[in-house]
């Protein structure tokens, strides 16, 4: 079938990249789908793909297989489209939580608390830090988190319990 694709991209007009993409699309779909993202974004990471593979419909007989090409570009768009995500602030505390604290000994308590933990989680292991963010901040599932970072559900399960438990036991030694 490849051989097939890589031949006829060459002379390509409209018509049959319309024939060939169907196929292409469906499975630059599920390749965006394998990363988490919804039925929606990996439609429009497909459709991406689709106006890429087009664009470059003249270049594609230097490919060794555009099947593999269209999964490499789908790959790339969903990391391009988490990286432009804008991730949500740690820093913002709604207004009922913050009237909570009883005076200005308390506050300067909360911001200790707050800034050994952020000293805590800044000397975790870039992995588990990014996977206890993802968790506790973003609230991804084991599955949408292995897809996003490319490892293992039982890894990320593994690693979160180890992140929680370093920071639990830091915290007992700081009591």
């Amino acid at each position: 079938m490849c051989l097939y694709i890589v031949n006829s991209f060459e002379d390509m007009d409209e018509k049959s990249f319309e024939h060939i993409a169907g196929r292409l699309r469906d499975r630059a779909a599920m390749q965006a789908r394998r990363f988490g993202l919804d039925i929606a974004d990996a439609e429009d990471i497909a459709q991406d793909v689709m106006l890429r593979m087009w664009q470059m419909r003249d270049d594609l007989d230097r490919f060794r297989s555009p099947e593999a090409l269209a999964m490499t570009i789908a790959r790339r768009q969903v990391l391009n489209s988490f990286r432009r995500r804008q991730p949500e602030s740690m820093d913002a505390v709604p207004a009922d939580l913050a009237s909570t604290a009883y005076g200005p000994l308390e506050d300067i308590e909360d911001k200790d608390n707050e800034e050994w933990l952020a000293a805590r989680l800044a000397r975790l292991p870039e992995t588990w830090h990014t996977i206890l963010y993802m968790r506790q901040v973003e609230r991804c599932g084991g599955s949408e988190i292995a897809a996003r970072l490319g490892i293992k559900e039982s890894s990320v399960r593994t690693l979160l319990a180890r992140a929680r438990k370093i920071l639990l036991e830091k915290m007992k030694e700081r009591r």
